[in-house]
């Protein structure tokens, strides 16, 4: 596994507190159109979205859900009610807790 560079994004939202950020539907693909493209031209191949609300909790990658794996081997995934659920996300929880 490697890391990937990547930058937080500031001044955009991927989904709005209590929208449908947690919904696969076209819309919440637009929002992060503009943003996304001017993180590539700034030669970071991903964004990361902090939450709409606060800024301050990490919520999920321009094109997938965001994970971690701390020092000490804990897999880390936000709990945020506007990330889209994931089967890898949650296939990768499922082995983290096995271990």
């Amino acid at each position: 596994m490697s890391p990937v560079p990547a930058i937080v994004v500031e001044g955009f939202d991927r989904a709005a507190p209590q929208g449908v950020g947690d919904v696969k539907v076209a819309g919440n693909y637009a929002a992060d159109l503009y943003p996304n493209q001017k993180m590539k031209n700034d030669g970071f191949p991903i964004s990361l979205y902090l939450d709409a609300r606060t800024k301050t909790l990490v919520e999920e990658f321009s094109t997938s859900n965001f994970f971690g794996i701390t020092k000490d081997g804990t897999y880390v995934t936000p709990k945020s009610p506007a990330v889209l659920p994931s089967i890898t996300n949650k296939s990768l929880m499922q082995l983290a807790e096995s271990k």
